[in-house]
């Protein structure tokens, strides 16, 4: 578990399932263009899926992903997105760092401060050289959150990501442990 000023992040549970379908549902319009997992049929199965999902893969330490909560004292906590490492690469400790966040609550720096915490938590728990940040050609809103981050420029990766079966040109940002003060 991971806080911050505003955020608790944790791994997702069965409890979070209808929070993530309704989050994920009512995003769709701007998570289609950028996330392969997002379909306009999105809904519960789905949500289901990828809770076992993600708790299968931080078992064996193949990919740490976190739901992010508004902790703001009026309750319990309200679910906001996920944020989380990916292709998890132990052999040079290298991963993947994404993030979204349900529409009704972006353009509050929520991304870019859960993004912050999984990334220092990478570096000091796991012991990771380089964190990187894959934003595809385009999404300027992530572009400006990996920036905030302290994430550094790295060029454009060429066919770098596949997004239902379509290779699309990606931004790639480079962290490493000097680039954060935690």
């Amino acid at each position: 578990m991971l806080r911050t000023d505003r955020l608790l992040l944790r791994p997702l549970g069965p409890d979070d399932v209808a929070d993530l379908t309704s989050a994920a549902v009512d995003s769709l319009p701007e998570l289609l263009p950028w996330m392969g997992w997002a379909h306009p049929d999105y809904g519960v199965d789905d949500a289901e899926g990828w809770v076992a999902f993600a708790r299968e893969m931080w078992g064996i330490g193949r990919e740490f992903c976190f739901g992010v909560f508004l902790v703001d004292g009026a309750g319990s906590p309200t679910y906001l997105g996920n944020c989380g490492l990916d292709r998890v690469e132990w052999s040079v400790r290298c991963a993947n760092l994404g993030y979204w966040i349900r529409t009704s609550h972006t353009g509050q720096g929520y991304a870019a401060e859960a993004a912050r915490a999984v990334a220092i938590w990478a570096f000091k728990t796991h012991k990771l050289h380089r964190v990187e940040v894959v934003v595809q050609v385009g999404n300027h809103r992530s572009d400006r959150t990996a920036l905030r981050i302290g994430a550094r420029d790295e060029g454009i990766g060429r066919n770098r990501v596949v997004v239902r079966g379509e290779a699309r040109d990606a931004r790639v940002y480079g962290l490493i442990p000097g680039d954060l003060d935690p």
